[in-house]
């Protein structure tokens, strides 16, 4: 039996990081219907496109069943509250006052499931502040959360970071918060409203550096490729290859010394200690670097490292991450089905990361990649389980003005 099997979620959301969460509901077993504006929804046209399709979105809309609907049509909005008695958890990713306004908020579909677990992923909440209604996207969370400011070169300019982080870990916690109310709603029997703001999750992300303000006077800049506050801590650059290297606690320091051939800066007082060593930074990080570059080829000095039990690990470039032989052997990279329509196309294969751990009791039949759907295409099954006749059905997508008929 997959862990949330029987579990059934309507799913509103849009762009990136609420369908991802939808899709980790689908990965472990719930049944999950995504509502999509007729012609589908924005994360629909997320680049690249092969064969008319989105393959991003063919990642986040994983094991849903989708249907085309109007919201402000008022036999929509009649319809998804007869059926909201039937689902555990509502997913919505608008802006406030959204779905309220179809009278489709969590006021409205409570009325009919006392129960319903409605959770809202907003940029900054629905709370109002100076910020509610502001729209944004994961670069600005990024940038709001003061990750943007600490990136980049000291004498730079901030930094974008290569990843969308602000969405993913934020697909993330949304999900860990969505089961969290779940969970409270099994042992009390009280659904509830779950306010979620990614720009919080990022704040998260970021609490430990901005920590450091806790202490008078202190500012946190960009400091490049290594830390300021953990040394040595950071990336470092040979002649054939790049590693990072994390040699901060005694006893991987003193391995690093003996690997370097320098066993007095076990005992140097500018090194001792790790605020020893933050002082002299910069003297740290020269140091290490000029060892590594005494080698033609840097793998021989990462091999080193590696063998004396330094914590190192090199630089891979995204090519090397998508094809790391342990990283698909373990299972961490999930083959799912190809379409037809990517026939005769550039795309190789439908891969992703679709699960975050392994576990004792599911089988790797409970862990079957199921594709994503087209836009609308489990409409006249989900209306028909709704009650309505196929002619029914046929007549209210083409009220709805859907695509796919």
């Amino acid at each position: 039996m997959k862990m949330l099997e029987g579990i059934k979620v309507l799913d509103f959301t849009t762009n990136a990081a609420g369908p991802i969460v939808g899709a980790y509901f689908a990965d472990y077993g719930a049944e999950v219907i995504k509502v999509e504006v007729p012609g589908g929804e924005a994360g629909r046209r997320f680049a690249y496109y092969a064969g008319g399709m989105s393959t991003y979105a063919c990642g986040k809309d994983r094991g849903k069943k989708s249907i085309e609907m109007k919201l402000s049509d008022p036999d929509a909005q009649k319809l998804i509250l007869e059926q909201v008695k039937n689902f555990d958890i509502v997913l919505v990713s608008n802006k406030p006052g959204f779905m309220e306004k179809f009278g489709l908020g969590y006021e409205d579909m409570r009325k009919v499931n006392p129960g319903i677990i409605y959770a809202s992923l907003t940029p900054f909440g629905v709370k109002p502040s100076k910020y509610s209604n502001k729209p944004s996207y994961d670069i600005c969370a990024v940038a709001m959360s003061g990750i943007n400011a600490q990136t980049g070169e000291a004498d730079g300019a901030p930094t974008r970071i290569g990843s969308v982080i602000g969405d993913t870990s934020g697909a993330e916690a949304f999900f860990a918060s969505t089961l969290l109310a779940y969970i409270h709603k099994l042992k009390t029997g009280r659904g509830q409203f779950v306010d979620f703001s990614l720009v919080r999750n990022v704040l998260h992300i970021n609490s430990s550096t901005l920590q450091i303000h806790n202490h008078k006077g202190h500012i946190q800049s960009r400091s490049g490729n290594h830390n300021t506050n953990l040394c040595p801590y950071g990336i470092y650059t040979g002649k054939t290859m790049s590693m990072v290297i994390g040699a901060v606690s005694p006893a991987t320091w003193n391995a690093l010394c003996d690997c370097m051939g320098k066993p007095e800066y076990k005992e140097d007082p500018r090194f001792v200690t790790m605020p020893d060593r933050c002082k002299h930074h910069t003297l740290v990080e020269q140091i290490i670097t000029d060892w590594i570059n005494t080698f033609d080829d840097s793998k021989d000095a990462y091999d080193k490292l590696d063998t004396a039990g330094v914590p190192c690990c090199p630089v891979l470039s995204p090519e090397e991450a998508w094809e790391d032989e342990e990283y698909n052997r373990l299972g961490w990279w999930v083959n799912f089905p190809m379409y037809p329509e990517w026939e005769g196309t550039d795309v190789a294969s439908n891969k992703h990361c679709a699960y975050f751990a392994d576990f004792s009791d599911v089988s790797d039949e409970d862990r079957k990649p199921q594709l994503a759907p087209h836009i609308g295409e489990n409409s006249y099954e989900i209306l028909e389980s709704w009650g309505k006749t196929e002619d029914e059905a046929k007549a209210l997508l083409e009220q709805w003005g859907a695509k796919n008929i």
